[in-house]
């Protein structure tokens, strides 16, 4: 719209448009101005709230969830119940691996089951706060060596290397987490 604009009163301003004769004599007409920057666009508009304790929750169950889904398909890959292409192996690892990255941020005060009750987290994570963080670190070391070995292809050393992401895995649960 303002290029329009702009292009509309250069034109009024041109001599020809004008009626006027051009004379050979006379400087070319100058350039219309180029258009105006676009406006920047308008902040997205946030979202209604900030999620409650109740959606926090629920988005780290469903993470976990997931996590428990790659975890059940490396295992079949690890015993030979299904095929163990290196593409898989790499891609399971990556999304545990990925998983590790934000972990901690999955459990924000206020997010256990003094306002959750439905949560699986005990309350030993907000009160024992640096012992979870040196679990959840043993679970982002022996995932990272997860996607390194799965790199590699070699089956049994990738089952190996499950074998002991479990047990990061366990090791939390044990402490962490309400009986399985």
């Amino acid at each position: 719209m303002i290029r329009t604009a702009a292009l509309a009163l250069a034109l009024l301003a041109s001599p020809a448009f004008a009626g006027k004769k051009k004379s050979e004599d006379a400087a070319p007409p100058a350039p219309p101005a180029p258009p105006a920057a676009p406006a920047a666009p308008a902040a997205e508009a946030a979202p209604a709230g900030a999620p409650t304790p109740a959606d926090i929750y629920e988005y780290r169950h469903q993470a976990f969830e997931a996590l428990g889904k790659h975890m059940k398909a490396s295992s079949l890959m690890a015993k030979g119940r299904a095929p163990a292409r290196q593409a898989d192996m790499v891609a399971h690892a990556q999304a545990m691996q990925g998983l590790s990255t934000y972990l901690l941020d999955m459990f924000p005060a206020g997010t256990g089951p003094d306002v959750v009750a439905e949560t699986e987290a005990l309350a030993e994570v907000w009160t024992d706060w640096t012992g979870f963080q040196a679990r959840a670190q043993d679970f982002a070391t022996e995932s990272q060596a997860l996607v390194t070995t799965a790199q590699g292809g070699d089956v049994a050393a990738f089952g190996a290397q499950l074998g002991k992401v479990g047990a990061t895995c366990g090791a939390c649960h044990d402490s962490y987490r309400k009986g399985d």
